[in-house]
């Protein structure tokens, strides 16, 4: 049987490395208590003009994904830093349904390729903290040889998951050192994706 999950995300994708400072700040000094780190290759269905659809090969799973609503710009002042009128850290809250199913590949068979016709292989390196029930993730991505990285907030669906996750972006605005995250790099995985490919 699928499993169904539903999650609050804000998420900001930014070309190139990841800055040195930023790998520092999120391992000493970003709210919350290390996890794992995971490395992997995700598969995406080419899904053409769809930024609220995602379909996904992930480690034998087949996840599904869809934007059940858009919750609007968050805006989160660093309070310390307003007599230098820096600007604020900015990020789009969506709100996402997604299935998974673990026992399609069950038989050991092996995954479809990543064809430029079908599927779009995502590697990841993926570093994780974990805060009031908010998971915080900084992953490094390549995409058809193309260097990304990515910073976000993902909070499971409850009555104080936003409030939950307003209060860690917060606390990430006082403390983040790196590029300004602004709202036009805050988008979810299907809006990047068909980013990149229109770039190409």
């Amino acid at each position: 049987m699928p499993a169904l999950s539903s999650t609050l995300e804000m998420r900001w994708f930014l070309p190139g490395q990841i800055d040195l400072e930023v790998a520092d700040w999120f391992e000493h000094r970003c709210p919350g208590q290390p996890l794992s780190a995971q490395t992997r290759t995700d598969r995406y269905l080419q899904m053409p003009s769809c930024e609220t659809v995602s379909i996904k090969l992930r480690e034998g799973r087949f996840e599904v994904k869809w934007r059940q609503q858009a919750l609007g710009l968050q805006v989160y002042a660093k309070q310390r830093a307003a007599w230098l009128q820096q600007r604020p850290l900015e990020g789009q809250l969506e709100q996402w349904h997604k299935l998974s199913y673990s026992d399609l590949f069950a038989t050991q068979q092996p995954m479809p390729p990543a064809t430029p016709a079908r599927w779009l292989a995502v590697h990841k390196h993926r570093q994780l903290r974990s805060a009031q029930n908010v998971q915080i993730e900084l992953v490094q991505l390549t995409l058809k040889q193309q260097p990304w990285w990515s910073l976000s907030l993902e909070a499971a669906l409850s009555p104080a998951a936003q409030q939950r996750l307003n209060a860690i972006a917060q606390q990430i605005s006082e403390t983040y050192p790196g590029p300004t995250l602004l709202a036009t790099q805050s988008q979810a995985f299907p809006a990047w994706l068909l980013q990149i490919e229109t770039a190409l």
